[in-house]
């Protein structure tokens, strides 16, 4: 089952992150924890088995721990605009400011 929440509760979610749960759900068989007890999958795992989906629509997609292939979400930003801290994310749609991390079988968004 996947169950999400919307912060900040006083607003309404957007299209594009309701079109990023709607890849959660289309997946849920395969990556609910509840049918997989005897062997938890890895957050690894569970990117490639939504990494069409959130292609599809129009998210970036993390394909590897190294360089360029991961990615950069800047959170702090120091002078001239300059990002003083930044995180890596598993998945991130620019546009809309989606930061998606799956984390020990536990997503994210």
């Amino acid at each position: 089952m996947i169950n999400w929440q919307y912060v900040p509760k006083f607003g309404k979610i957007t299209d594009k992150l309701t079109d990023t749960i709607n890849v959660f759900k289309k997946v849920d068989n395969k990556i609910d924890s509840e049918n997989h007890k005897s062997k938890k999958l890895g957050s690894n795992t569970i990117l490639v088995i939504l990494k069409n989906g959130l292609t599809e629509i129009g998210s970036k997609v993390e394909f590897g721990k190294l360089g360029d292939k991961k990615i950069a979400v800047p959170f702090l930003f120091g002078l001239n605009g300059k990002p003083d801290k930044q995180s890596f994310a598993d998945g991130y749609h620019r546009g809309e400011e989606i930061v998606i991390e799956i984390e020990a079988a536990a997503a994210v968004i």
